[in-house]
């Protein structure tokens, strides 16, 4: 697995709570990253494939953010199992994550005046069934601990990226438990 071992702990590191990007691209998986991570939170990235992995760390690195990236498919409940452990293992609790992976199951994404019942319903239903699995892995130690943070996000640059559009990270720390 990669885990973007490249760097050394200090570069890792900015002190705040630990970002999950579970399913990180060059739209807006990177653009949560750059945000929290200029606000000082600890970022652990992941993907499907690690081949884009050192192009995310250096697009972060550019900006003074250290990250960690791991490869797992989130969409699958033990493969997130997996790499949640290796997170929390190598970066500690996870203080808020953000669930965003492009879908792998149903049609590809279809223009609005192209697109029948079905291909509406079928990309909603591939990134619904996960997310039972995201809060089942995170939200005890988010309750555990008295704060934490869920962020879902779906589709809006699945055609076309938009860097720099995620929201303003929660006051720190963050207060807030989503469940």
């Amino acid at each position: 697995m990669d885990h973007g071992t490249g760097q050394d702990a200090e570069s890792v590191t900015g002190g705040g709570e630990l970002l999950a990007v579970l399913g990180v691209g060059p739209g807006l998986g990177m653009s949560m990253a750059e945000r929290f991570g200029a606000e000082g939170h600890d970022l652990a990235l992941v993907s499907r494939s690690a081949a884009r992995h050192p192009s995310y760390r250096a697009r972060l690195a550019e900006r003074g953010i250290g990250s960690r990236t791991y490869a797992a498919d989130v969409n699958d409940p033990e493969d997130l199992h997996r790499v949640l452990a290796e997170i929390r293992a190598a970066q500690g609790p996870v203080g808020a994550a953000w669930f965003g992976p492009a879908s792998t199951e149903g049609p590809a994404i279809v223009p609005l005046p192209d697109a029948g019942p079905e291909a509406l319903l079928a990309p909603v239903r591939a990134l619904l069934a996960p997310l039972p699995h995201v809060v089942r892995e995170l939200v005890p130690d988010m309750v555990a601990r008295g704060r934490g943070t869920l962020f879902f996000g779906v589709g809006g640059s699945g055609l076309v990226p938009t860097p720099r559009s995620a929201p303003s990270p929660p006051p720190r720390p963050p207060r807030a438990c989503t469940y």
